[in-house]
């Protein structure tokens, strides 16, 4: 079954009873069954034939077989007694459309009050159903001889168009720029905008002027009146065409009551400017406005801060200075700096710099800092050191390193006279004492042998020369005994050796020198277990790593003493 959709109403047409709609390029009588229901047969209801959807357009009734009033296209649906849409080219819904759309509308739709989106060329208005100044005719294409005119004849004037007067001069006088929205009356009569007077408000408001009336009258003007172009009679103290200059005021701005505004002009202060500068200091240029102290003196003075003038510092090169804030102009003598050059340098400075009084050098190297204020450390030799980092820079005196010579040389180093022990980085100059080694004589000499060993060698050292004493006693006792026992036991003249020593014993026996082991006694001439405790007592090897090297070469030197002796008595 055909499926019937609104809103494609092409024409209705009535034909006697019959009403005729075209739906979807169809034409459609709507007497047949539910054939004008929106949305077709479908939407309704088959016991009583009623359009559910309601109709499509132009159409009413619950069956929809009815036209809608007028020119409506939508209507109510059941009795079509309220229309919802008008038809194209047509408003007002009230009355059913009856209304047609002014041709000036442009594409002649309009809204239900007649107005119009936009409109044609040549029209104008809300409704766009009035011709522009100067047009006439249905679709105001025609031209009226007075452009200023409105016609509905080519050489008539009806009536002037806005912000012109005077039909009777084809409206060429135009209204006054007071009316309200340049608008007036056909005499030129209006509402006035604020600042105007007059029926046609062609006049301004007293204490006003200007084409808009929108400027106050000077305040020199008297009464505050003027005319409209401002010219008026001159209060004393004020001249000028409008009476706006204000005598000793600056730029002549002044407002009523004799009050400068932008202040005065030099060498004059007061509310009118009346009072001069010179009555306050013969010296000064401008002053005050309210007091009168003096802002600004001549040449090589200014201001004190009790209002006269006075010399600029006499610490300011060539006694130049600000002629405002006595600032020195060409910088200070030397020894002074600050804006005035009223600051002394540091005694220590050569010279400073005028704006912060940082020393250009120091007077004395024993001081530095940007100020000279420091002194340099004790330890510098000679107490010189470096403006900038206070580095000593001809080294240290005493015991001390470092750029500063802030830091005591390491305690291990030896000493030469009164001269520093270490080198500006802390190595020791002229070696370690006992027992230390390394560049900063930090690091403990170790001995190899083990600690006993270390201790008794010691010892032995410390008695060396006790003993020595003891054995050469000895010596001359054993000697003693030795020359008779030997002449019984030696043959040929020689010494003899035992039987259980070996050739090599006896080669290293006889090659031992005084700075080596004592030569060994024969076993065999041992006399007592005394005497051979006396012997092995002898039989000592010095310690060559002993660290006390002074006493064990002290030592050495003893044994070859007794051992020169011993020779020379065999």
């Amino acid at each position: 079954m055909m499926r019937f959709r609104g809103f494609a109403l092409l024409f209705v047409v009535r034909a006697c009873m019959s009403v005729l709609v075209t739906i979807n390029g169809t034409e459609v009588d709507c007497e047949g069954t539910c054939a004008c229901c929106n949305g077709g047969t479908e939407r309704c209801r088959s016991f009583d034939a009623y359009c559910l959807d309601g109709c499509v357009d132009t159409i009413t009734g619950n069956s929809c077989k009815s036209l809608c009033k007028e020119n409506c296209l939508r209507c109510e649906h059941e009795e079509g007694r309220i229309c919802y849409t008008c038809k194209n080219y047509f408003y007002e819904l009230s009355s059913f459309c009856t209304k047609h759309c002014s041709v000036g509308c442009d594409g002649g739709i309009c809204n239900d009050n007649g107005t119009c989106g936009n409109c044609l060329a040549n029209f104008e208005g809300n409704n766009c159903d009035t011709c522009i100044q100067g047009k006439y005719g249905p679709t105001c294409l025609e031209v009226c001889d007075h452009l200023n005119c409105r016609c509905i004849e080519r050489d008539r004037c009806d009536s002037c168009k806005a912000g012109f007067y005077d039909i009777n001069t084809y409206c060429q006088t135009q209204c006054s720029t007071g009316c309200v929205n340049a608008v007036c009356n056909g005499d030129g009569s209006c509402s006035c905008l604020s600042g105007f007077k007059g029926s046609t408000c062609s006049e301004c408001i007293s204490g006003r002027h200007g084409q808009n009336c929108n400027k106050s009258c000077s305040a020199g003007c008297v009464n505050g009146q003027c005319l409209q172009d401002g010219t008026c009679s001159c209060y004393d103290s004020f001249t000028g065409p409008t009476c706006e200059t204000c005598v000793n005021c600056k730029d002549g701005n002044c407002r009523s009551g004799l009050a400068c505004i932008s202040g005065c002009i030099d060498g004059f202060y007061g509310l009118d400017c009346s009072k001069s500068c010179f009555s306050v200091s013969l010296d000064c240029v401008r002053c005050n406005q309210t007091d009168g102290k003096c802002l600004n003196c001549f040449e090589g003075l200014y201001p004190h801060e009790h209002g006269n003038c006075m010399s600029c510092n006499r610490n300011c090169k060539n006694g130049k200075c600000n002629s405002e804030t006595g600032s020195c102009i060409d910088g200070c003598e030397e020894m002074f700096w600050g804006d005035k050059c009223d600051i002394p340098c540091d005694l220590n400075c050569e010279t400073c710099k005028q704006d912060s009084g940082i020393c250009d050098a120091c007077a004395n190297t024993t001081f530095h800092g940007v100020y000279c204020n420091k002194t340099c450390s004790s330890s510098c030799f000679e107490r010189k050191c470096e403006r900038g980092t206070g580095h000593c820079f001809n080294g240290c005196s005493g015991d001390f390193f470092g750029n500063s010579c802030q830091t005591k040389c390491p305690v291990n180093c030896l000493r030469a006279g009164t001269e520093t022990s270490c080198s500006p980085v802390g190595y020791c100059k002229y070696g370690c004492i006992d027992g230390f080694e390394g560049a900063d004589c930090s690091v403990p000499v170790i001995s190899p042998d083990p600690p006993v060993a270390a201790v008794a060698g010691g010892l032995i050292g410390g008695f060396v020369v006790i003993i020595g004493v003891v054995v050469a006693i000895v010596f001359v006792v054993l000697r003693s005994s030795r020359l008779s026992a030997s002449n019984k036991g030696n043959t040929n003249g020689k010494t003899r050796v035992p039987a259980n020593m070996t050739d090599e014993r006896a080669k290293q026996r006889s090659s031992n020198s005084p700075g080596q082991d004592y030569e060994h006694l024969d076993r065999d001439q041992r006399r007592t277990s005394q005497e051979q405790r006396v012997y092995e007592m002898l039989e000592i090897t010095p310690d060559k790593q002993d660290p006390a090297r002074a006493r064990r070469e002290e030592g050495d030197r003893n044994y070859e003493s007794i051992h020169d002796y011993y020779n020379a008595r065999i």
